[in-house]
């Protein structure tokens, strides 16, 4: 299940992860606000989307970094919904279930990097079946943090942009702490900055919805992320390239 081309970590990155996080914020509402998906309709949509995105990836020849944004989209369009229905039914308060989240994620976490150290698992392949899961876990965390903050300041009008700021100011202090040079998604700091990352795009994403409509939002949003990724090119290291094409890629 490894995606064959990855992008490195660096400033563009996380910038197509902040707009990849709005994007995907908003295409998981619309399952519910545009398309009035079910329950089982709006998981089992953007898990056929990735299960078609995994087998495009596999069955190029080379690969593409769009499958990687691709998955992005989808797994963050799934934790949204996975969060929506989580909060609908689990009959606790936002606090209790990121709590709950967070712990299942680190839980996870832990066993996925002895797993990965125990393999010897080189950084060209970090887009495993084991880091997906971890991605949609992130996500559903930040979105429920995101709507907790948002959601516990009335009105909503006023809640939303002030968790957004909260949010985006965690984003900023995170990832400035987050060295330089690390590259590695295995580290405490990648996680956290993604999880602050999904907060920001839920908060964000919610106000553009409100201002443009959601179907606008996603169409501006799913643009800015296409330009962004495609002027702001960053090439691939061959020695990775390489090393993808080993016997874990």
């Amino acid at each position: 299940m490894h995606i064959k081309i990855v992008p490195p970590i660096g400033a563009r990155y996380w910038v197509g992860i902040a707009i990849a996080s709005v994007c995907g914020a908003n295409l998981g509402d619309a399952t519910v606000d545009v398309l009035e998906l079910g329950d089982a309709a709006r998981l089992a949509a953007p898990g056929l989307a990735f299960a078609v995105v995994v087998l495009a990836n596999q069955w190029s020849s080379r690969g593409s970094e769009i499958h990687y944004w691709l998955a992005i989209l989808v797994v963050r369009a799934a934790a949204t919904s996975l969060a929506d229905i989580g909060v609908e039914y689990a009959n606790a308060s936002y606090a209790t279930l990121s709590v709950l989240i967070a712990a299942i994620l680190v839980a996870f976490l832990a066993v996925r990097n002895a797993f990965i150290s125990k393999r010897e698992m080189p950084q060209a392949s970090y887009a495993d079946g084991n880091y997906w899961g971890a991605m949609l876990l992130a996500g559903t965390l930040g979105t429920i943090i995101g709507d907790c903050i948002g959601h516990a300041i009335h009105p909503v009008t006023v809640g939303v942009p002030i968790s957004a700021t909260i949010t985006g100011v965690a984003v900023a202090l995170i990832l400035g702490a987050r060295p330089r040079r690390e590259a590695s998604v295995g580290t405490a700091t990648y996680w956290i900055g993604v999880v602050a990352i999904r907060a920001f795009g839920t908060n964000l994403g919610d106000i553009a919805a409100y201002v443009l409509s959601r179907p606008l939002s996603i169409a501006i949003s799913a643009l800015l992320l296409a330009t962004t990724l495609t002027m702001w090119y960053e090439p691939i290291d061959p020695e990775v390239t390489e090393a993808r094409r080993g016997p874990l890629a």
